[in-house]
């Protein structure tokens, strides 16, 4: 973050005021997304550095060209482009430097890149009903190690819930209610939800291996007395719970691991499976896709569709039902088919 002139201000309370200041913008971000843009502007300096070309701010813009043209020429998805050119757009609005990403030039390039590139290649499988009814099945069994019992309730709720891992890190015990008809779980913040707004979202209980609130009382039993301010699936090292939230990393090895020991495919299998996994079992049931995106807390229908798998069987339903009304005239509806009076005025409109 650039900093603020009035810093050296000769009076002291126009310093306090200008530092709080410069704290409170270098909040504006989530702190994942200033790591991530950090990161890609990393990789400019380092490319500025191969080629011996000085790394000075603001960026001119033939440079800025030729480094987003190189990313363009490597890269195998847009998504690569679209990181290279927010990152190098951010190190300039940190600094309050004129933003080379602006230029009529640059915007024409991200836009090439966007239509000659892929969306994305590396989307994970969703975790399928088969797949998330054996670690519902694991943990019942009640032999699993700590870490894995950890890891495989985050997975239940994550299924239930349409949760991301981040989602699930800043969950804390007092945020999930177990009550006699359904589970209630308060996510204060997430991904699309910077400013706290929050969320209550309800899964009911069950009977046998599918409840949820059974799952999350054995896991509290499990982990013994904690603060209502202790993570809620927490960090385990050598079998000990610690003060962290969960790891995305071990969260998704120990549900590749679960999977694994029981035969499933799991090289496309991450923690973001479950959310795409939830979001297709409420779909392919039936669930209303509105209803389901509240549910799983999309803003954007857009964002929410690209969760749902869609089955053979959903694929041929629109044929399937064109087949229906051909091979049976009779149930094709009135509005379709011309009426004898609107034949003979279309007739009588050819003949004038």
């Amino acid at each position: 973050m650039a900093t603020l002139p009035i810093l050296n201000h000769p009076n002291p309370e126009v310093r306090r005021l200008a530092t709080l200041a410069s704290d409170l913008m270098s909040r504006r971000l989530a702190v994942n997304s200033c790591k991530n843009y950090g990161s890609q502007f990393d990789m400019f300096v380092k490319w500025c550095s191969n080629l011996g070309l000085p790394c000075s701010l603001p960026t001119p813009v033939c440079v800025a060209a030729a480094y987003i043209t190189h990313r363009i020429e490597s890269a195998k998805t847009f998504s690569t482009v679209k990181a290279s050119v927010a990152g190098l757009g951010w190190a300039h609005s940190e600094l309050q430097l004129a933003d080379p990403t602006r230029d009529p030039s640059i915007r024409a390039l991200y836009s090439v890149a966007e239509r000659l590139l892929p969306a994305n290649i590396n989307r994970k499988d969703a975790i399928s009903p088969e797949m998330i009814v054996s670690i519902l099945r694991e943990l019942a069994g009640g032999k699993l190690s700590l870490e894995d019992q950890v890891g495989a309730s985050a997975a239940a709720l994550a299924y239930f819930t349409f949760a991301r891992h981040s989602d699930l890190a800043v969950l804390r015990c007092e945020d999930v209610t177990v009550g006699p008809s359904y589970v209630e779980i308060f996510f204060e913040r997430a991904k699309n939800d910077q400013r706290r707004h929050g969320k209550l979202c309800h899964v009911p209980r069950a009977q046998g291996l599918l409840d949820l609130g059974s799952v999350l009382s054995k896991l509290r039993s499990a982990l013994g007395d904690r603060s209502p301010e202790a993570p809620l699936f927490p960090h385990i090292v050598r079998g000990r719970k610690t003060s962290l939230p969960i790891k995305c990393q071990q969260f998704s090895d120990s549900i590749r691991q679960l999977l694994a020991r029981k035969g499933f495919n799991v090289q496309d299998i991450s923690s973001h499976s479950l959310r795409s996994g939830g979001m297709s079992m409420a779909i392919a049931m039936g669930v209303d896709f509105s209803k389901a995106m509240a549910h799983g807390r999309w803003r954007s229908a857009d964002a929410a569709s690209r969760y749902v798998c869609e089955t053979v069987d959903a694929r041929l339903h629109v044929g399937q039902a064109m087949l229906h009304g051909l091979s049976d005239p009779s149930k094709i509806p009135e509005v379709l088919r011309p009426t004898a009076a609107a034949v003979a005025a279309h007739k009588r409109r050819r003949a004038a």
